[in-house]
């Protein structure tokens, strides 16, 4: 980078920002098993005496309060009331670098205070040689604190996003493709929802037979501001009902979780038509839902109409692509959905469970793919041996059946 690329805390500075971070993070257990190999490991030991002694050597030693004065441990004082961190180095014991720097963050009344404390061997460097890198290395961490503060900084790289196997480049491509909206993840498919994709991306012009629809009757009084709060706070609670999902240009297709999404929401009235007339139009109404298909890219994959057959009397259509919810993670949406209506429409205080996030689910089975797959390909080329062509389990796709609504109180 040039000086100009840092004093003017731009792209150039957020890209060095990012790659950093990732070298980070690639260090096993944040580098705390070093010591143990390089000095208790007979067998990595001398293995590791052997590499050259880097020039430099930087050791930040965390964040304190004032309060932690009283702690039986903290960087030493220094005359001044700075913090040091060698102030008990040997001075008749040679440097172990040729430049050292130790820093530490101490929260002070008048706010946080970093203090950096340089040390150098004299014979190789000089006393105006530091301090001018000792005022650049200030200028460049100011530089980065105004680069963290402008709109549009920061943004995920390759660690954020495993198991998805991304580099920043792609990553980058997928930030900028959601636009306006901010990424707060980006996840690998699983091998179901593959398929799925795949069978949603064939026949752009056909009925997507992958669109799923549930009807709820409701009866009773209902706010319905309180529902539609409901289902935003419900898109909220679970990252991954805001996926959209993409394949071109990648090597495997991931779903982008943006941090916020619009809930598709509409209000129809039905109250007018009596009788037959009514049920034709909640069929239409239900089927016109269920033919418009879902745009992959465009998430949510979900949409919600609220159809009011009477004054106490309420029709509600949810629906959405398999790829989002299937027959055992509706239910828990559906309960989820209806707690957070009853806190908001009624005062209820109900807690809602912690949320097992996809995330952890596509992690572990990542793991498992890396460690199980031959066994697995093995059980089930055994289960399938025989198998000569693909079962029919549904006939040719017709026209949608009206869907049978669930009653609810």
């Amino acid at each position: 980078m040039t000086s100009e690329d840092v004093t003017g805390a731009g792209p150039a500075l957020g890209r060095a920002v990012k790659r950093v971070k990732e070298q980070l993070r690639a260090v096993p257990d944040q580098g705390l098993g070093y010591g143990l190999l390089r000095h208790l490991n007979p067998r990595i030991g001398p293995r590791l005496a052997a590499l050259p002694t880097p020039d430099i050597g930087f050791n930040y030693l965390g964040r304190f309060t004032e309060a932690d004065r009283e702690e039986p441990w903290m960087p030493s004082a220094t005359d001044d009331g700075g913090v040091l961190s060698g102030a008990g180095d040997d001075a008749g014991l040679p440097p172990a670098h040729v430049l050292e720097l130790n820093a530490v963050t101490v929260d002070t009344s008048r706010g946080p205070c970093l203090t950096a404390t340089w040390s150098w061997a004299e014979g190789t460097l000089t006393r105006p040689e530091v301090d001018d890198l000792a005022h650049t290395w200030f200028r460049v961490l100011r530089a980065i604190t105004e680069h963290a503060d402008r709109p549009g900084a920061g943004g995920l790289t390759p660690s954020d996003v495993k198991p998805a196997a991304l580099t920043q480049e792609v990553i980058e491509r997928l930030e900028a493709a959601c636009a306006p909206a901010a990424l707060s993840d980006i996840l690998p498919l699983t091998p179901l929802q593959e398929g799925l994709l795949f069978h949603a991306l064939y026949d752009a012009r056909a009925t997507d037979d992958y669109v799923v629809q549930l009807g709820l009757d409701l009866d009773g009084p209902l706010d319905h501001q309180a529902l539609r709060e409901a289902a935003e706070a419900l898109l909220r609670r679970h990252p991954n009902l805001r996926a959209g999902f993409w394949h071109e240009g990648l090597e495997r297709p991931v779903q982008a979780v943006p941090a916020t999404v619009a809930l598709p929401w509409q209000e129809i009235d039905l109250r007018q038509p009596n009788g037959d007339r009514q049920r034709e139009e909640l069929r239409a109404v239900a089927a016109a839902e269920r033919n418009r298909r879902f745009e992959p890219t465009a998430p949510p994959l979900l949409r919600l109409t609220l159809i009011r057959l009477g004054d106490h009397r309420h029709h509600l259509l949810l629906t959405h692509h398999h790829l989002l919810l299937d027959g055992w993670s509706l239910p828990v949406v559906m309960r989820d959905l209806f707690q957070l209506y009853r806190n908001r429409a009624e005062g209820g205080a109900g807690e809602l469970p912690p949320v097992t996030l996809y995330r952890d689910f596509l992690t572990w089975l990542a793991e498992r793919d890396e460690r199980d797959r031959g066994a697995a390909e093995t059980a089930w080329r055994q289960v399938l041996d025989g198998v000569e062509g693909p079962t029919l389990i549904a006939p040719a796709a017709g026209p949608p059946d009206a869907p049978r609504p669930l009653r609810r109180s």
